[in-house]
């Protein structure tokens, strides 16, 4: 095992490797490997040919998918995947605060910005060219 490691920890220098939206990436392979998996083998015993090629279809999926986690994962462009990570993990934040934050953005120069939710009609100032907008939270 001592060589296989040497080499596995050689190889990945200089690798992305895993982060978080490849964990999720891969939790959604193989969730869509499963599914193609109950839909091929009901699809077979069943008289239900589509339920057979929407298995087929969704083998396809999650052979592309785990082509992609890999690509990923042995990607040396380690910018360009810090990047894709950091746009997935905005998109997160900003879904896991919907209840609570209103996200608008500036009509004037597009800045993005976050008002509480439920405080009715405000006036809200935005911070990079100080224009004022009045919206509903």
């Amino acid at each position: 095992m001592g060589k296989f490691q040497t080499w596995l920890v050689n190889f990945m220098q200089g690798r992305y490797g895993f982060d978080e939206l490849n964990r999720r990436l891969t939790t959604v392979v193989i969730v869509v490997l499963l599914a193609s998996i109950v839909c091929t083998v009901v699809g077979r015993v069943t008289p239900l040919g589509l339920l057979y090629a929407v298995g087929n279809i969704a083998n396809l999926a999650s052979t592309l998918g785990i082509i992609l986690v890999f690509f990923r994962a042995f990607s040396r462009n380690i910018p360009a995947r810090m990047a894709e990570n950091e746009r997935f993990m905005k998109k997160e934040r900003r879904a896991a605060n919907k209840k609570e934050y209103k996200y608008l953005s500036c009509p004037h120069c597009k800045q993005e910005m976050r008002v509480p939710r439920g405080k009715g009609k405000i006036a809200v100032k935005c911070p990079k060219c100080g224009e004022s907008t009045i919206t509903r939270s």
